[in-house]
């Protein structure tokens, strides 16, 4: 497009730019177009007797496809590759509006053709490898990811029936849909009524391999900060539950959709060194690989930042 008129590449370049980091951000400007509900999201309510907040629990229950980008030895890459996909759609933008606003002064800039092809190439290569990989994809059985998340949810559900809060109203939900663009956290944020101003979300996710973690921010490029009530209170039970702080640089959990609404979120995950869950979207993310101690520790420190939260007041 820009070899027959710069202004309408670069025009074109900053939509397709845009779209781009609002997805990636965890805004459906184009995905809400797509079939989303594939699984629906379940719903169990725990009122208690003096309500002062609301605090909504969510694990996603849909397991993800492995495929030859999701291989172990290349995961890691995955957010350079990302990074710099987003660095070719900037040069090829800039190199559109160079040869609009005539930066040569008249004189034709080779340069700016040689980098504008390089990042369109690149950006072409890469949508080649993902539209291969996705047509050799192949179910997990999401042992960690996240049936692990969801195990820790139930062990939740069993000990606020027991023993319930007393100024906290909890919702928890397991989220559907979260590969289909988190459509499932989404609609949750959407459709309810929820006041933001008394509203907090704690997302579990994989906990069944690596170290745990709470999330002080999260985000592939941009990093939405975690809420400070809920970090305030994980930091403070941290040392006893062996668990750390983390800024997540993964593909984006469901605790992003609440905070890019105004919401206080945070995200419980255990990681390994290379920065991502265990087994992370692979064939052996079975059963047989869950490290039972760790699950049965972020049960504990799950129910613990609960029971802390709700004798607190928040900000």
């Amino acid at each position: 497009l820009a070899m027959l008129s710069p202004w309408a590449g670069a025009a074109w370049g900053t939509i397709v730019f845009v779209l781009f980091l609002g997805e990636l951000s965890g805004f459906p400007l184009m995905s809400r177009f797509l079939p989303q509900y594939e699984t629906q999201n379940v719903v169990a309510r725990f009122l208690c007797p003096s309500p002062k907040r609301l605090l909504i629990v969510t694990a996603n229950y849909d397991t993800p496809r492995a495929t030859a980008l999701t291989r172990p030895e290349r995961a890691a890459w995955i957010r350079p590759a990302i990074v710099l996909s987003t660095v070719c759609m900037v040069l090829v933008i800039v190199t559109c509006f160079a040869d609009a606003l005539n930066v040569g002064g008249g004189a034709e800039l080779p340069v700016t053709q040689w980098l504008r092809w390089f990042g369109a190439l690149f950006l072409a290569g890469m949508a080649l490898l993902i539209y291969l990989a996705q047509n050799g994809a192949e179910d997990t059985r999401g042992a960690n990811n996240n049936a692990s998340g969801v195990a820790t949810l139930f062990s939740l559900a069993q000990s606020l029936s027991e023993t319930p809060l007393r100024h906290t109203d909890v919702w928890l939900v397991a989220t559907g849909a979260k590969e289909n663009w988190m459509a499932g956290m989404q609609h949750l944020v959407r459709e309810a009524e929820l006041d933001a101003q008394q509203t907090y979300f704690l997302n579990i996710g994989p906990v069944g391999g690596g170290q745990l973690h709470y999330t002080k921010g999260e985000g592939l490029l941009a990093v939405f900060r975690s809420g400070k009530t809920l970090v305030r209170t994980a930091e403070k039970l941290a040392t006893r539950h062996n668990a750390g702080p983390v800024i997540y640089r993964g593909l984006p959990t469901d605790a992003v959709i609440p905070k890019i609404y105004g919401y206080q979120a945070m995200s419980v995950i255990a990681l390994e060194e290379n920065g991502l869950p265990a087994q992370w979207n692979w064939t052996s993310d079975a059963a047989t690989n869950i490290d039972v101690a760790l699950l049965s520790r972020a049960a504990e420190f799950v129910e613990a930042l609960v029971r802390d939260f709700d004798t607190q007041e928040t900000k």
